[in-house]
């Protein structure tokens, strides 16, 4: 699975998003393109917010390589939200969404696709940079997705407190800024 992050329609809009910009989410595209042409033999699924950047002239290279590659397709089922599609995958690889705070608590295998903006929380095991260090990750996770799991498991209970199923990701992650803004006032 691949949670992208949504590119505005306005070029104006555009301009101003330090995060979520076209140029980053086409850098972003292409590299999920590279790593499903060395791995055809695995299925990407782009799920996003929208599916905007289809129409955007910007990224009209990005849609063919889509439609053009046999293994990777965008998800639309708009019936079901990402939530439910988690269940069914193997891999997440994400630019840091809400929904990457819920699989790591639930101990998911997930590669977080950081250029900035992601929560400073998280620290560089759990995100990737470029594309060098994504295929690097993914290649430890094809290599041994058990051992895989377990090092994501063993950072992520540095974030989420073990044996606490009834606090929400939302609960701990405020807990933890509020700690956070203490400090430094």
């Amino acid at each position: 699975l691949v949670l992208d992050a949504h590119s505005k329609k306005s070029f104006y809009s555009n301009g101003r998003s330090v995060f979520g910009n076209w140029r980053r989410n086409h850098i972003f595209y292409e590299n999920i393109l590279k790593l499903a042409r060395k791995n055809q033999n695995i299925k990407f699924i782009i799920k996003g917010k929208n599916y905007y950047f289809v129409d955007i002239p910007y990224f009209r290279d990005i849609k063919n390589q889509i439609n053009e590659a046999p293994n990777v397709e965008l998800y639309d089922d708009k019936k079901n939200s990402p939530y439910e599609l988690i269940k069914k995958i193997s891999l997440t690889i994400a630019i840091h969404t809400s929904v990457v705070d819920e699989l790591l608590f639930k101990e998911r295998p997930v590669i977080i696709y950081g250029t900035g903006g992601y929560p400073i929380y998280y620290n560089e095991n759990l995100i990737v940079k470029n594309y060098e260090e994504l295929e690097s990750k993914f290649n430890l996770w094809k290599k041994d997705p058990k051992k895989f799991n377990e090092n994501i498991t063993n950072e992520i209970h540095k974030y989420f407190p073990i044996n606490k199923p009834e606090n929400r990701v939302y609960d701990l992650l405020h807990t933890y800024l509020e700690n956070e803004i203490k400090y430094f006032f």
